[in-house]
């Protein structure tokens, strides 16, 4: 009668390292999910912020764009002045 004890005894212990293999895997697969949600939500606010800055960048070169169309009419418009003053100078 005492050989089916130790038998018993092995599978309980092969059962509780089972157990133990098991309740560290769910750990293991709850810290990743909880990183895997971290990730997620990083990479969301890296997409947003991503996507402000290409509106800014767009935003810039528009006024980049206008503020040198308004810097070429004021030289015309100085050029224009200056060949006045240059007639005025040879006319008098």
């Amino acid at each position: 009668m005492s050989e089916p004890l130790p038998a018993t005894t092995s599978q309980d212990s092969s059962f509780e390292i089972l157990e133990e293999r098991v309740v560290r895997l769910i750990a293991v697969l709850r810290a990743t999910r909880g990183r895997e949600a971290a990730a997620v939500a990083q990479a969301s606010a890296l997409r947003e912020a991503v996507a402000e800055k290409d509106n800014e960048i767009q935003r810039l070169r528009a006024a980049g764009g206008s503020s040198k169309r308004g810097r070429e009419a004021i030289k015309k418009r100085i050029e224009a002045l200056l060949l006045r003053v240059e007639k005025l100078d040879k006319a008098g």
